[in-house]
């Protein structure tokens, strides 16, 4: 098992990626508002004037912050390499600065969501 994880800044791709998903039978996604570290410490600097008010800070902050984070579980290599297929085809060529990232690491456990039972990647971590 795996965790899929690609962060991406167009966000106006997630509807299309995750149709293409659902199309090759990919599902399970959790998807969030995200921001990078440089853009915060940008909005923050120029935000963070006394006259402007928490309010309106804070809707400001909400249009300026333009990446999403996708993640999921995802069991097989096969559907990992689907996944990572398809987002490249959706999104782009992740290697261009400022396109996004996308990465997947090793799951030993997991339980929840459409994982009634809990399943182990590792045998000896139930142990």
């Amino acid at each position: 098992m795996y965790l899929f994880v690609v962060t991406y800044n167009d966000e106006f791709k997630t509807m299309e990626l995750i149709a293409k998903y659902r199309e090759n039978d990919i599902r399970g996604a959790t998807i969030i508002d995200t921001m990078g570290s440089g853009r915060y410490v940008n909005v923050e600097r120029s935000l963070n004037k006394p006259i402007i008010f928490s309010g309106v800070k804070r809707l400001l902050e909400h249009y300026l912050v333009h990446n999403r984070t996708l993640y999921m579980i995802i069991r097989t290599k096969e559907t990992l390499k689907n996944a990572f297929r398809i987002t490249e085809e959706v999104l782009g060529d992740l290697s261009k600065q400022g396109t996004g990232i996308i990465f997947a690491v090793p799951v030993m456990y997991v339980k929840g969501g459409s994982f009634s039972e809990p399943e182990f990647s590792d045998p000896t971590f139930g142990e």
